[in-house]
């Protein structure tokens, strides 16, 4: 069973050997389609990984971009395979981290000359996530319009699966909103570029917390508003909103 094994020798620690396997894969003439197609987003899965094993910043970050070009070629070339909602997803996580590396570089002291470049840059980064993130949710969205309105209870298995659909585009909407709130954090603090960011990521999580407050993602949400109130000055608003959220805190 060839994914079982994949995953065990990355459930292992085994990356390196996974990336041999893979390749190896590759080359087989036997290899039935979908395991063929699935191999560029395997191979950025083990890479994305990997990378915490690697001490190196600039080997960490080479890597990282090997496994976003892994999951773009998996995308561009089965753009209609389950997967690809996840592989945007995961792409966007990349490129969010990476813009948040360009703006803790941008606020080291011994960086201030170059603090307006890593903050353009940080704000393209992720200007890219969220288009991939809006890519993810619109695929998600369409997965979970498929399924009927209504599922009774004693079908388990379609309701298990649309609940996981419905978390993982709640996951993805929620990713948009950070993308909002960091770009605040690529303009320096109080201005007015700043505060507009903040606004409208609070507008993003109010508006996501209110369609889904019983979801865990929507509470999630409503911290993160409150985040956002704090950071305007807002401290009233920002109180009210911490406090509601430990109200429901057993």
């Amino acid at each position: 069973p060839i994914l079982p094994f994949i995953e065990g020798l990355r459930d292992r620690g085994f990356y390196d050997v996974t990336l041999v396997y893979l390749d190896k894969l590759e080359q087989r003439s036997d290899l039935p389609a979908d395991i063929k197609e699935r191999i560029p987003y395997e191979r950025a899965q083990t890479l994305l990984a990997g990378v915490r094993e690697l001490n190196s910043v600039d080997a960490q970050r080479q890597q990282l971009d090997a496994a976003d070009a892994a999951f773009e070629q998996f995308v561009k070339a089965s753009p209609g395979n389950p997967l690809a909602a996840t592989a945007n997803t995961w792409r966007g996580r990349i490129l969010f981290e990476k813009a948040r590396v360009e703006i803790f570089e941008g606020d080291d002291p011994t960086h201030q000359s170059k603090r307006k470049d890593y903050q353009a840059k940080a704000r393209s980064l992720l200007h890219l996530a969220r288009r991939l993130f809006e890519q993810a949710a619109a695929q998600n969205k369409k997965a979970l319009d498929e399924f009927p309105a209504f599922i009774p209870e004693s079908e388990t298995e379609k309701h298990a699966a649309r609940t996981k659909v419905e978390n993982t585009y709640i996951e993805v909407v929620f990713e948009m909103g950070r993308c909002t709130y960091w770009e605040a954090r690529t303009y320096d603090k109080g201005s007015k570029e700043a505060k507009a960011a903040l606004q409208k990521a609070s507008a993003e999580f109010t508006d996501m917390y209110e369609r889904t407050r019983n979801n865990a993602g929507g509470k999630f949400a409503r911290l993160w508003q409150g985040k956002c109130f704090e950071e305007l000055d807002q401290i009233t608003q920002a109180l009210g909103v911490y406090e509601d959220l430990l109200t429901l805190t057993p």
